[in-house]
């Protein structure tokens, strides 16, 4: 994979099993966020190939790439939230793919959310701003909306960009929490993180990628700082006292 002619992701080659939950870990730049949107088709590889639930998504046709897209959930660093709508509707806007166009218009004209959504906006800590317009909202509240809109849809396979890079440490572990238990043992997840001890609590397979290569792919019970400081050369980004062992 390059972009201008320099190489982001070089001589990856992965398999992820239904229902593991992994960590991408890595600095800043090194492809992380490039390997998640590979698997969403939001950019295509230079070379290789990319499969997506038996879907082979890289050059796909528009239909084919719908039905894969539609096994994902996918929560982008930026948030990717229209700001004119209020938090409820951004919230169901995860759903809009499964909805007849007059349900959808309807959604629109809710004044309450559903139970469902109360749920899912509760397990991000952001109970009671269902009714808030989104671009009211902190960088950290839109992070935790945009996982709740993934969190409503309950897809197999979620893919989520830095997800709590905006929120204390206390949030992080809510979020994350919420996040690897949607759709319980059947659910895959693959998150982007910064901070190893957040993918050691919360993952199954911690896979370092460094200068786009795969540095190490490993449980994360089997993780170690000589792992980390190779990886980084120096403590993580985000990580704080007392986190790593």
């Amino acid at each position: 994979m390059h972009y201008g002619g320099l190489p982001a992701l070089s001589e990856v080659d992965l398999t992820v099993r239904a229902g593991e939950r992994v960590a991408l870990l890595g600095p800043s730049g090194a492809g992380k966020s490039t390997l998640l949107r590979l698997l969403c088709g939001l950019v295509r590889p230079s070379a290789g190939e990319v499969w997506v639930g038996g879907d082979r998504i890289d050059g796909a046709s528009p239909r084919r790439l719908r039905r894969a897209r539609s096994r994902l959930g996918v929560v982008f660093q930026s948030g990717d939230l229209p700001g004119s709508l209020r938090v409820v509707h951004n919230v169901e806007a995860g759903l809009l793919g499964t909805w007849s166009l007059p349900r959808a218009l309807a959604s629109l004209l809710r004044s309450r959310p559903g139970p469902r959504v109360e749920e899912v906006l509760d397990s991000v800590a952001l109970t009671g701003l269902a009714r808030q317009r989104t671009d009211a909202l902190s960088g950290g509240q839109l992070q935790r909306v945009a996982v709740a809109r993934v969190l409503l849809r309950a897809p197999p396979l979620i893919l989520a960009d830095e997800p709590v890079s905006s929120v204390d440490p206390e949030l992080a572990r809510v979020v994350l929490g919420a996040l690897v238990a949607a759709g319980g043992d059947e659910t895959t997840t693959i998150v982007s993180l910064h901070n190893p001890e957040l993918a050691r609590r919360y993952c199954d397979r911690a896979i370092g990628i460094g200068e786009g290569r795969v540095r190490f792919d490993r449980p994360v019970a089997d993780l170690t700082d000589a792992d980390l400081d190779r990886l980084y050369g120096a403590a993580p980004a985000g990580d704080e006292a007392g986190l790593r062992r």
